[in-house]
């Protein structure tokens, strides 16, 4: 007559945490190539300029 032995071992709750977070990092990036993002400025050509514009109140103080 044959016994089968199973052992089971009990990961700790941070390994299994971190490789949840690699599952998901890896499944991102299979996604990523198939989401379609634009490019920001990506009709600036070269030595272009982009004037951003920053109101505020108060004083600013630059130091050397």
């Amino acid at each position: 007559m044959t016994r089968k032995v199973t052992h089971e071992v009990k990961l700790p709750k941070s390994l299994t945490v971190a490789i949840y977070i690699i599952a998901v990092a890896l499944a991102l990036n299979v996604v990523k190539p198939f989401v379609g993002v634009a490019p920001a400025f990506a009709e600036l050509g070269y030595n272009d300029k982009l004037r951003l514009e920053v109101k505020h109140s108060g004083y600013v103080n630059v130091h050397n």
